[in-house]
């Protein structure tokens, strides 16, 4: 992200609230360090999020677990975790492109895709939550002054795929896909 080097770490903070494997709602609090690796040749800018390297040891401490990065699955190579400065995606209109003919562009969103694999929930034998993709659309804001980045707290989400029929006779279906939330994310960064 712009404002900071490339090596910039970031903790990220994952509060889940989702459905597990045995129907319970299981809760965990997750603790990640991250790096996003820019793309070159991309506009608006957008890249790869890794797992920092030797960030991501440690225990439990009071429900948050601070190993968090162990269940980020990269085995999708790089399009599994992803992200990608941006507009209001819900509300195109015309763009803010034009303003990168006069200044740097304006992108006031940070889209995060992330997916992981299964979370054991704590205390339990083999209960866990079922490996998962979700999403965040997290405001992105720059000190113009100072130029840093700040990213402001957001709702994490899963999206499904609802088969419906388009037609009375139900020879034509559409595929309507539904945003459901499972959290909260934060953002900071930890090294410059």
């Amino acid at each position: 992200t712009r404002g900071y080097p490339e090596a910039t770490v970031w903790q990220a903070r994952l509060n889940l609230r989702m459905p597990t494997n045995y129907g319970r709602i299981g809760e965990r609090e997750l603790s990640l360090r991250l790096v996003f690796e820019p793309e070159d040749g991309y506009e608006p800018p957008q890249g790869t999020i890794k797992p920092a390297a030797g960030g991501n040891e440690g225990d439990a401490e009071g429900g948050m677990e601070f190993d968090g990065a162990k269940y980020l699955d990269t085995s999708g190579g790089p399009t599994s975790n992803t992200w990608l400065l941006s507009e209001d995606p819900d509300d195109r209109k015309d763009g803010l492109w034009i303003w990168g003919l006069f200044e740097e562009p304006l992108y006031p969103f940070i889209l995060l895709k992330l997916t992981f694999r299964a979370i054991p929930m704590p205390g339990a034998d083999v209960d866990e939550i079922a490996p998962f993709t979700c999403y965040a659309q997290l405001s992105h804001v720059r000190d113009r002054k100072t130029g840093e980045v700040e990213i402001l707290p957001g709702i994490l989400t899963v999206r499904t795929v609802e088969r419906v029929k388009a037609d009375l006779a139900g020879l034509a279906s559409v595929d309507l896909i539904n945003k459901g939330a499972i959290g909260e994310i934060k953002l900071q960064p930890t090294a410059r």
